[in-house]
């Protein structure tokens, strides 16, 4: 995998979402959030973190497919199961917000494994991934850039395992909530100073989609699906 795209916290639910009230039931959370320090761990993105920054977005979610493994009283299990929306779940993305965007009822059991698949899509006029922020440029100016993923072939997984020999608890006590830090500014750091300077800039924006900017998007894309499947240990 390149460079870090997401990185997983797990803490305990205590706000309510769509009508899910903690305690109701076993289940687990899920959050998105922009990371504050958008230079995750990729030297390229250190260097370049200066010029792009991403401030805030939004993605939509058609359906979430898990894969669980796991162990009751009454032995050891594996379950999969969908959860498809009548229309795409729109889910915002900045800095500070952590509560959950999702709440997930699970079988109550010692979880040694869970495997998220995130299916995407647009939605009426807006892409299946957006995001905004800025590029700077080697003269201190300022430029808003924006970024448009127009598509329904994106998808990612994250496979959240617990320490080897080890179990975390799902119960109507311990409803876990997966915080997802996402590093967007690691998406462009395939870009060079020299491309964004010389990108096409339309109404003041630096926008980047699949017909405008095409190249620079070609290379944020892939850069995307790189880090498409992420492991993660507890």
């Amino acid at each position: 995998m390149g460079c870090l795209g997401f990185i997983a916290l797990m803490t305990s639910c205590q706000e309510e979402n769509d009508g899910f009230r903690p305690g109701d039931a076993p289940a687990i959370g899920i959050a998105f959030k922009l990371s504050s320090d958008q230079t995750g761990t990729n030297a390229n993105a250190r260097v370049l973190e200066s010029a792009v920054v991403i401030e805030s977005g939004y993605f939509h979610v058609e359906e979430i497919s898990l894969e669980t493994e796991g162990r009751t009283a009454n032995g050891r299990f594996e379950k999969e199961f969908e959860i498809e929306y009548d229309q795409p779940k729109k889910i915002t993305l900045d800095r500070f917000d952590e509560n959950a965007d999702f709440f997930i009822e699970i079988a109550e059991g010692e979880y040694e494994e869970i495997e998220f698949e995130f299916e995407l899509e647009n939605a009426n006029d807006e892409p299946a991934i957006f995001l905004a922020g800025t590029f700077t440029d080697p003269d201190g100016n300022s430029i808003p850039l924006q970024f448009e993923y127009f598509d329904d072939d994106f998808e990612f997984e994250v496979e959240i395992e617990a320490a080897e020999g080890e179990y975390f608890q799902v119960d109507r006590v311990n409803n876990p909530l997966f915080l997802f830090e996402m590093y967007p500014s690691n998406w462009f750091s395939g870009l060079s100073s020299a491309e964004l300077e010389n990108a096409e800039i339309t109404n003041g924006v630096l926008l980047i989609n699949s017909e405008v900017n095409e190249a620079l998007f070609t290379k944020v894309k892939r850069k995307m699906k790189d880090d498409a499947e992420i492991e993660i240990k507890m």
